[in-house]
């Protein structure tokens, strides 16, 4: 059974806050079952990488997982696809294919499974049909998203997206459902976690497991 949960993750650590409440649901499960739970900021992709290493390294005793952009469309296996990433090259480390997790091709496909989010925070002036109708965002190209959401920002009360000022309060705000049915890499992750805090087989015990008056 995991008793700790650590999730390294590329980006900035304004970010670290406003992923947790993305993740409340798990994060709260883990900590109702005492399983410890953590998250961490590694800024870079290269030091989230080697901070994944260090961590399987020196705690085995810890769920560690891996939480990156994909910076292109995915084909194959997390593990495999960073490999093949021209400017990554990254050895693939021992680990399984569930501590990799993936934002495909960006964080910020993810603000785009939930428009509504989006105009209500930028306000007035912000431009909707500058937005892809792209119901899978994880097929919206990075640039494109980038170009996106500058070009629906540019003329908003909160003037042109920027990551380190607009990103956290946007991913707090998130409908987690609208992002898992518009993602299904983010689906993946919230599916991951919810197996290793109740792997399939408890669940099912609980399922089926009399309760209250009923029990012999």
């Amino acid at each position: 059974m995991v008793t700790r949960i650590k999730i390294l993750y590329e980006g900035d650590r304004s970010l670290r806050s406003a992923l947790g409440e993305f993740l409340n649901e798990p994060r709260d499960k883990a900590r109702s079952r005492k399983i410890e739970w953590e998250i961490v900021s590694c800024g870079s992709r290269g030091k989230a990488f080697q901070d994944f290493c260090d961590s399987i390294d020196d705690e085995p005793e810890t769920y560690t997982i891996l939480l990156v952009d994909s910076e292109a469309p995915v084909h194959h296996p997390p593990w495999e696809h960073l490999q093949r990433r021209k400017e990554v090259s990254w050895p693939r480390p021992q680990a399984s294919d569930d501590q990799c997790q993936l934002m495909v091709q960006m964080m910020e496909a993810w603000f785009l499974a939930d428009i509504p989010v989006l105009k209500t925070y930028f306000g007035q002036g912000f431009n909707e049909n500058a937005l892809p109708k792209e119901k899978n965002v994880e097929r919206i190209d990075k640039e494109k998203i980038q170009t996106a959401l500058r070009d629906a920002t540019r003329n908003s009360i909160k003037k042109k997206y920027h990551k380190t000022q607009h990103a956290p309060e946007i991913l707090r705000r998130l409908n987690v459902e609208n992002v898992r049915k518009a993602a299904p890499h983010c689906d993946r992750l919230f599916k991951t976690l919810a197996e290793l805090i109740e792997p399939p087989t408890q669940a099912s015990d609980s399922e089926t497991q009399p309760s209250g008056p009923n029990l012999p």
